[in-house]
């Protein structure tokens, strides 16, 4: 049962025991009596998995008035936090809701959400699961699902190997209803897709991608974080592979279940080679990371001559020398959208994408983060409204700023607590990255500042 219908039937019930000296009197037991029901509402789809703010929400449902505790706008039983006047406007409405779980204190007993985005369901698409890549890294799965169904576990499972994910290749194939077949003198696997034919090498680190229509002229190298190897008597693959290889992207499941489906934005076609400049390893790389694994980090560089950026997996090894500016770094300082200078070890593979090893990798400093200054406006469950200068429109500009116990508090250069925000304190706010730009604005803070009164 949700929480609003448990609050609900709460009220109901201690309403009811309060009234039964007098009904007992006055109506008969058997007397029927007339009950509306209530119907159940939509059900919350969570998109990803739970972040420091909350998990990620959304919702689909009318925005209806909840008459308790003061009253408040909902959807789907959840409270809806955001502004007041914009939220009334869709009342009765249906709307699709998105925003993070609210998780401070709140004298209202109902769950409630943040609001990022709220619109008219009928503006938008009918809503899909979020996919996301499948990872080297990825945790050990109790169970693999391909579009619902287990994989046959006779056919193998998975297991870690120094950090990587290893995966039954048979198993995962031929539950996406492909044909395996082992050459045991060739030391290979080939799985033929409806579109193409994918051969595995025992020992390699790349799988080789035939065009159906093409082949072999349209052949192709895939780069996987670990080569092809025999555990046991199952070949097994590095979990990147189910993503880069086969097109499979892993959708929301419960805990210790890796549920994979056909990828709407996985392109199921062959890769067209990447040619990379003749001189290309003689040259420093410099680009930003997108994505970290064990022992190794994907690169995007510079656009190349088809427009699209160049992308290579590079080997991080313990001889790597990792600086960040001017010190010295360790892995740890490698992370997502981190800008960097590379200078590479030798070669690059042509593969896809692209395989190389890094001699040595400089961290960029990040850029300066973007400061408000403002008067505090509210303080309502871990957040704090700011009001600034006003915008071009004549309207002040408003930002609802999460705090919580990263973010640095002072009073001058005094140290300070989140007891010292008061309603109408001037401050400086360092942000902790972009803001949501909704009205009011939404983002995190670094740091506050709080000012001398002026």
């Amino acid at each position: 049962m949700k929480l609003w219908k448990k609050t609900a039937a709460l009220s109901a019930l201690v309403m009811g025991v309060s009234a039964a000296p007098a009904l007992a009197t006055s109506v008969p037991a058997d007397t029927p009596v007339d009950a509306t029901p209530i119907s159940a509402p939509v059900e919350i789809l969570p998109i990803v998995a739970p972040v420091e703010a909350g998990s990620f929400l959304r919702l689909v449902g009318p925005v209806e008035w909840v008459d308790l505790e003061g009253g408040f706008w909902a959807v789907a039983g959840m409270r809806l936090i955001g502004d007041q006047e914009e939220i009334a406007q869709f009342a009765g409405q249906e709307v699709v809701v998105e925003g993070t779980e609210f998780t401070g204190i709140s004298f209202h007993m109902v769950p409630a959400i943040e609001v990022m985005s709220i619109r008219l369901a009928g503006e938008v698409e009918a809503m899909a699961p979020v996919l996301r890549d499948v990872g080297a890294d990825a945790p050990l799965p109790r169970e693999i699902l391909v579009n619902g169904k287990p994989v046959a576990r006779e056919l193998g499972s998975p297991v870690v190997a120094d950090g990587v994910l290893l995966v039954p290749l048979r198993a995962i194939a031929e539950a996406m209803g492909a044909e395996v077949a082992w050459d045991g003198e060739g030391q290979l696997v080939r799985v033929g897709l409806a579109d193409r034919t994918v051969i595995f090498r025992i020992g390699q680190q790349e799988a080789e991608v035939l065009d159906a229509a093409v082949a072999p002229a349209g052949s192709a190298r895939i780069s996987m974080a670990q080569p092809a190897q025999i555990v046991g008597d199952r070949t097994m693959i590095s979990a990147d592979a189910i993503t880069t290889v086969f097109g499979l992207r892993q959708t929301e499941a419960e805990e210790g279940v890796m549920s994979l489906v056909p990828g709407d934005v996985a392109d199921l076609t062959a890769p067209e080679p990447v040619t990379l400049p003749d001189d290309a390893f003689h040259d420093l790389l410099t680009g930003r990371i997108r994505q970290v694994e064990h022992g190794r980090i994907l690169l995007e560089g510079p656009p190349m001559a088809n427009g699209e950026p160049m992308l290579i997996w590079l080997t991080v090894s313990d001889d790597t020398q990792i600086t960040v500016g001017e010190g010295a770094g360790t892995a740890a300082d490698l992370q997502v959208g981190a800008d960097v200078i590379v200078s590479l070890s030798g070669p690059i593979l042509e593969s896809f994408p692209a395989r190389g090893g890094a001699d040595s990798i400089q961290v960029l400093p990040a850029p300066k983060a973007d400061i408000l200054t403002g008067v505090i406006k509210e303080i309502e469950g871990g957040r704090i409204l700011l009001e600034g200068e006003p915008m071009d429109s004549g309207e002040p500009f408003l930002a609802w700023l999460a705090v919580d116990e990263n973010t640095v508090i002072t009073i001058g250069d005094a140290g300070a607590t989140a007891a010292d925000l008061q309603v109408g304190a001037r401050v400086e706010v360092e942000l902790t990255g972009p803001m949501l730009m909704s009205y009011p604005a939404q983002g995190g803070a670094a740091r506050i500042r709080i000012l001398p009164a002026e």
